[in-house]
């Protein structure tokens, strides 16, 4: 699912998950501190370049955390402040049933599928920071349309 030359961005605290945390932060992705807005829109900035002069993707999830039950919660903007900065289109990727997977706010892993679903790419060359808002109800319309 994860072509080579991706960049995930994740929250600081994924470093304390053994192994999985270690292991992501090993391999060169972003982690930011989302209680410190300052670092963190400083650490975007950083990932911007970064990606603009490497031409990798990101890999980012626009909730900023997993829900209870499957269903989204709230967008959070980064996603759209680094499609802004860096002219990449916006990928959405939908997984189905993860939540019953691997429950959010616990290490328990259960067996069984999860579907994984690539929506079609949105081209992002047109949007603006005064439209932001509107970016994210697009976005997260068509994710929940694909939940169902």
């Amino acid at each position: 699912i994860c072509p080579y030359g991706g960049c995930g961005v994740g929250k600081k605290e994924v470093v304390r998950i053994p192994f999985f945390g270690w292991a992501y932060w090993l391999s060169g992705h972003l982690l930011i501190d989302r209680g410190n807005r300052e670092k963190a829109v400083a650490s975007m900035n950083k990932l911007s370049k970064f990606v603009n002069d490497k031409k990798l993707s990101i890999w980012i999830w626009p909730e900023g955390t997993r829900s209870m039950d499957g269903k989204l919660i709230p967008f959070k903007k980064g996603f759209v402040h680094l499609a802004l900065a860096t002219r990449l289109p916006i990928i959405p990727v939908v997984l189905h049933g993860s939540h019953k997977r691997w429950p959010a706010k616990t290490m328990q892993f259960y067996p069984g599928e999860v579907k994984v679903e690539v929506l079609d790419p949105i081209k992002t060359d047109d949007w603006t920071k005064e439209t932001i808002d509107k970016h994210i109800e697009e976005v997260k319309g068509l994710m929940s349309e694909a939940l169902g």
